[in-house]
C-alpha cells in the first residue's frame, strides 16, 4: 500500500475531479451516465452506446434463430450473447438510477469534507487508493482477457502468411451473427465491427464494476473510521470521562448508522443488477464448459481454446464481484468484534448502556444480496 501523503490530501476538494475518483468519473463521462453531465449530451452518448450494442445484438439474434435447433452451435452463441445482455443491464441500471447515484456521490463528497482533514483522512485516503488500485487491476486483468479472446480468430491469418500451407487455414469469427451477406467476402467489415462492439461491451462492464468497487471501498472505510473513534474509549485521562465516553460512543453510532445505510442503498441498487449478472454468469459458465468438451472430442484445439478463455473470463468476472462483497461484510462484522472486546468494566453506566444498544444492530452484517437469493462473497463464489 502506498505511503500516506499529507500534502496531496490537502489539495483534495472534490474526489471525483482531484482524487483517486476521478479516473471512474471520466469512464462513466464516456458513457454518458455521469449524473452531472449536461442532459443533452447524456442523451446523445447514450443513445450511441445503445445502437452500436443492437447493432451487433440484431446479427447475433438472426444467426440463434437460424440455428436455434442445433444445440451446438446455440451452445456457441449463448456466452457471447449473455455478455451483451450483462453489459445491458448494468448500463440501464446506471443510466436509469441518475438521481439516486448522484445523491450517493455527493454523500461520498460530505463524507470527504467532515473527515477529509481531521484524524481520519489516513483511513479515508488509503480505502481511496485501494478503489483506485482495484480500478486499474480489474481494468487490466479485463481488457488482458477480451484482448487475448479477440486476437485468436485472426491467428491463422497470420499463420498463412508466415507458414502458408497448401489450403487457407479455417478461420472463425468473433461472433456468431448473419449480417445478411457473405462473411467470407465481408470478413474485414465484420471483423471491425465485432472488433467495436466488443470493446464497447467491455467498456460498459469495466466502467460499472469499477464504480460499485469504489463505492464498497469508501462504505468500508466508514466502518474503519468508527473502529478509530471507539478506540478513543481508551483514553481514560480526560478531566470529564462520562460526558467524553458518551459523546465518543454517540459519534461512533452516528457514524455507523450512515455506514450502514450507505452499505442498504448499494445493496437495493445493485440487487437486481447482481441477481442477473449471477444468473448469466453460471448459463455462460454452463453452456461455455459444456461446448469445450464437445470441441476437444472434435480435435478443434484453436476453438476450445477460446471457450476455455471464456470460462476462465467469467470465472474471474463473478470473483472479482463478489470480493466487494465480502470486505463489505468483514468490515461491518469487525465492528461488532471492535464493541464486544472492548474495556467494558472502564465505561460508566451510562456509557455500557449506550454501547450495549449498539452492539445490537452489529450482529447482522451488512451484504450484497444478489437478488435476493445470493449473497455476494468468496464462500459463495467457491460453491459456484
Amino acid at each position: 500500500m502506498k505511503l500516506f501523503d499529507h500534502n496531496k490530501f490537502q489539495n483534495i476538494r472534490d474526489p471525483f475531479f482531484d482524487g483517486h475518483y476521478a479516473i471512474n468519473r471520466k469512464m462513466w463521462e464516456i458513457l454518458g451516465i455521469w449524473p452531472e453531465q449536461k442532459l443533452s449530451a447524456r442523451i446523445k452518448i447514450q443513445i450511441m452506446h445503445v445502437l452500436i450494442t443492437i447493432s451487433v445484438a440484431i446479427p447475433e439474434i438472426v444467426y440463434f434463430v437460424e440455428i436455434c435447433d442445433d444445440l451446438d452451435l446455440v451452445a456457441q452463441c449463448i456466452p457471447t450473447f449473455l455478455v451483451i445482455i450483462a453489459a445491458g443491464i448494468k448500463f440501464f441500471t446506471m443510466g436509469l438510477n441518475s438521481e439516486l447515484f448522484l445523491s450517493v456521490f455527493n454523500s461520498v463528497r460530505a463524507d470527504w469534507i467532515t473527515y477529509g482533514k481531521s484524524f481520519a483522512q489516513e483511513t479515508l485516503y488509503l480505502y481511496a487508493n485501494k478503489g483506485y488500485d482495484g480500478t486499474l487491476i480489474y481494468t487490466a486483468a479485463i481488457s488482458m482477457a477480451t484482448t487475448t479472446f479477440l486476437i485468436l480468430p485472426i491467428v491463422p491469418v497470420f499463420l498463412d502468411a508466415i507458414d502458408p500451407l497448401n489450403e487457407t487455414r479455417e478461420t472463425f469469427p468473433i461472433f456468431e451473427t448473419d449480417y445478411g451477406v457473405d462473411r467470407e467476402k465481408y470478413i474485414i467489415p465484420i471483423t471491425l465491427h465485432a472488433y467495436l462492439t466488443t470493446v464497447q461491451v467491455i467498456g460498459l462492464v469495466i466502467s460499472v464494476d469499477t464504480v460499485v468497487l469504489l463505492l464498497v471501498q469508501h462504505c468500508c472505510s466508514l466502518f474503519q473510521i468508527v473502529e478509530l473513534i471507539l478506540d478513543r474509549l481508551k483514553d481514560e485521562s480526560k478531566k470529564d470521562l462520562e460526558d467524553f465516553q458518551y459523546k465518543t460512543i454517540c459519534d461512533a453510532i452516528e457514524l455507523h448508522k450512515h455506514a450502514i445505510n450507505f452499505a442498504d442503498i448499494l445493496d437495493s441498487t445493485f440487487s437486481k443488477m447482481y441477481g442477473a449478472i449471477v444468473i448469466m454468469n453460471t448459463l455462460a459458465i454452463s453452456f461455455t464448459g459444456f461446448e469445450t468438451v464437445v470441441l476437444l472430442e472434435r480435435k478443434e484445439y484453436e476453438q476450445s481454446l477460446r471457450f476455455v478463455l471464456y470460462a476462465l473470463g467469467q470465472i474471474a468476472h463473478l470473483f472479482l464481484n463478489s470480493m466487494p462483497g465480502q470486505e463489505l461484510m468483514d468490515h461491518s462484522e469487525k465492528v461488532f468484534y471492535i464493541i464486544y472486546n472492548s474495556n467494558w468494566t472502564a465505561l460508566t453506566a451510562k456509557s455500557r448502556k449506550l454501547i450495549a444498544l449498539s452492539l445490537m444492530r452489529t450482529l447482522k452484517p451488512c451484504t450484497f444480496a444478489a437478488g435476493g437469493f445470493y449473497v455476494m462473497n468468496m464462500q459463495n463464489f467457491a460453491s459456484v
